[in-house]
């Protein structure tokens, strides 16, 4: 989400890893994992738009964002996948790299959660869906973006 959010995945590894990856060992995930799993995730952010290589790569080969934008969809939802299914795997042949959690949600208390976050998808949808719609260019859908963030 946070990769969503600025579109630049060294900025997503910094703020999310700094966070993350403490947390994760302190819970006993093996250090390759924990490390690993954010930093791969941020080749999402290039892949997944809003996505700052894509606007520098339109802007100079006259291709048009909105375009790579769209086509920048299946390809980070496939990569996450496959991400996913790496970490699952690896975990379930070698269980001790990513102990169980002895927390306990249910899923009411897990949708809950997501109320926490609602402000992030509304402004991902709003810069996203006004490019897609064709109500705004990707420079008016910044700007869009920036004042929503305001």
């Amino acid at each position: 989400m946070f990769g969503a959010v600025s579109g630049v995945s060294l900025a997503g590894v910094a703020a999310v890893g700094s966070i993350a990856v403490p947390q994760m060992l302190q819970r006993g995930y093996s250090r390759s994992l924990a490390a690993g799993a954010v930093v791969s995730a941020g080749a999402l952010a290039m892949l997944i738009p809003p996505s700052v290589p894509f606007i520098i790569y339109g802007a100079v080969s006259s291709v048009s964002v909105a375009d790579l934008f769209i086509g920048g969809i299946v390809p980070g939802i496939v990569l996450a996948l496959a991400l996913s299914l790496f970490i699952y795997i690896r975990v379930w042949l070698n269980p001790e790299e990513a102990p169980a959690s002895k927390e306990h949600f249910t899923w009411k208390e897990r949708w809950a959660s997501l109320a926490n976050i609602w402000h992030a998808a509304l402004l991902v949808v709003a810069v996203l869906g006004s490019i897609y719609s064709g109500l705004a260019t990707p420079s008016e859908a910044a700007g869009i973006g920036a004042g929503g963030a305001f």
